[in-house]
């Protein structure tokens, strides 16, 4: 074997040293930018408080049971924005199992994002006409759940419903 041989498989050795060590340098790059991007975006779909709306699950179930006993239905449209303003309006139809709407009940809501679901606002429906208003701030477009907590007398109901937000 000549010198030029021999030194021709001792860069080759070399070469093969390295590669596992790239591989894991290119590994460990990909977990920490994947550990970032899942850890530091601030949209988690997961419940706020999950573990105490477990525990109070059969509460919850009865208020939708009373929603369905009690047939009503809601209605729930969002306006355009005004100007540059986040702002938009929320009108509110609450009706009977007669197709009659009730306007002497109270309404709070629980509104969000689908794709943020830590993103949530809670606001008072106020009476208009026949229906129910409020103003808020859509600051995404796309899916929006509405969880109304209907109150009207001792009844008391919750119905959710989902709202697809233009821009």
């Amino acid at each position: 074997m000549t010198d030029e041989q021999r030194t021709k498989r001792k860069t080759s050795g070399l070469v093969w040293a390295w590669v596992p060590v790239v591989v894991f340098v290119v590994q460990g790059a990909v977990l920490a930018i994947t550990m970032t991007l899942a850890s530091g975006t601030g949209l988690e779909a997961v419940e706020p408080d999950y573990y105490a709306q477990s525990l109070d699950w059969d509460q919850r179930a009865e208020l939708v049971r009373n929603a369905e006993r009690l047939g009503w239905d809601l209605d729930i449209a969002v306006g355009q924005p005004e100007g540059p303003s986040e702002h938009r309006a929320i009108t509110a139809t609450l009706r009977d199992t007669t197709d009659e709407p009730i306007d002497d009940a109270s309404i709070e809501l629980e509104m969000f994002p689908h794709a943020a679901a830590g993103e949530r606002d809670r606001i008072s429906l106020s009476t208009f006409n026949s229906g129910y208003m409020a103003e808020a701030a859509f600051h995404r477009t796309g899916l929006w759940e509405f969880r109304a907590t209907i109150t009207r007398g001792d009844d008391k109901a919750l119905i959710t419903t989902t709202v697809e937000i233009d821009e």
